[in-house]
């Protein structure tokens, strides 16, 4: 999902302190071109998969971005099995028959509007998830208190660079949101990955961790969103950019393959 500063035509009144005067600036913008939106996931996990698409919206209107429902979308593994995607509503487009597997790469084809746009990724493995850990920890400055679930797994390629995310789900609702992203790489890391979740569970809660494996290009995308939402807009904040795509034709979003490792833990005394 792109995320922008809206500018409106302001006036901007600068005051001089020196000279005790005002003066009116009057700001100009064009009209913005429409982009389409993609946000598109394979794993190895059980289909069905889904691929979203939106269209944003000009500058001069303040509404959401709209659905696209009549694009043409192909997905085609490199096995030359291909599938055309069934738009199922709302912009949301499923994979049903092609079945993601390590090592494979997919292409994604979108027709839309005239324009064609075209993606590719290859699904990377993940190690699996071996050691879980409950604590307790009291009410500090900076935690809450609850039970924490520290999580610990080998290395996916050892001598290698591996990036991954991570999904958590409490009772069956998902944390989600860019200022919940978990990304994380093994870059300085010697043999293991473990690391403590910062949410706080309480008693009876079920917990499921999913760990997805990236590529660099996709780690670097969801990098890059996150810090747009940390930003806080500030004077000598970075200006807002969006996240380099992988989505040819100037369309913003991503198209992932990852395997997954999953683990769910029950929080009890």
């Amino acid at each position: 999902m792109r995320i922008k500063l809206k500018m409106y035509t302001t006036i901007i009144a600068l005051f001089c302190s020196l000279m005790a005067c005002e003066e009116l600036i009057d700001l100009k913008h064009g009209e913005s071109e429409t982009r389409l939106v993609v946000d598109g996931t394979i794993t190895n996990g059980p289909g069905p998969y889904y691929v979203f698409l939106q269209q944003t919206k000009s500058f001069k209107t303040n509404d959401e971005p709209s659905p696209v429902t009549d694009a043409v979308v192909t997905i085609v593994d490199d096995l030359d099995n291909q599938e055309v995607l069934e738009h199922i509503g709302k912009g949301v487009y499923e994979i049903d028959d092609i079945q993601g597997a390590i090592g494979r790469t997919y292409s994604l084809n979108i027709e839309y509007n005239g324009k064609t746009y075209a993606s590719e990724a290859t699904l990377l493995p993940v190690s699996e998830i071996d050691e879980t850990e409950v604590n307790f920890r009291k009410e500090t400055t900076e935690l809450d208190e609850g039970y924490y679930v520290t999580i610990g797994m080998p290395l996916t390629s050892p001598g290698e660079i591996s990036y991954y995310r991570w999904l958590v789900t409490e009772n069956d609702s998902l944390y989600s949101g860019v200022d919940n992203f978990i990304i994380t790489s093994d870059e300085f890391l010697a043999d293991h990955i473990s690391f403590e979740l910062e949410y706080a569970f309480e008693l009876d809660d079920k917990v499921a961790i999913e760990m997805h494996s990236l590529s660099e290009e996709a780690y670097n995308y969801y990098m890059a969103l996150s810090e747009l939402a940390e930003s806080d807009g500030g004077l000598f904040s970075p200006s807002p950019v969006n996240p380099i795509s992988n989505i040819t034709n100037g369309a913003l979003g991503l198209f992932r393959a990852s395997a997954v490792s999953k683990v769910e833990v029950v929080i009890e005394n």
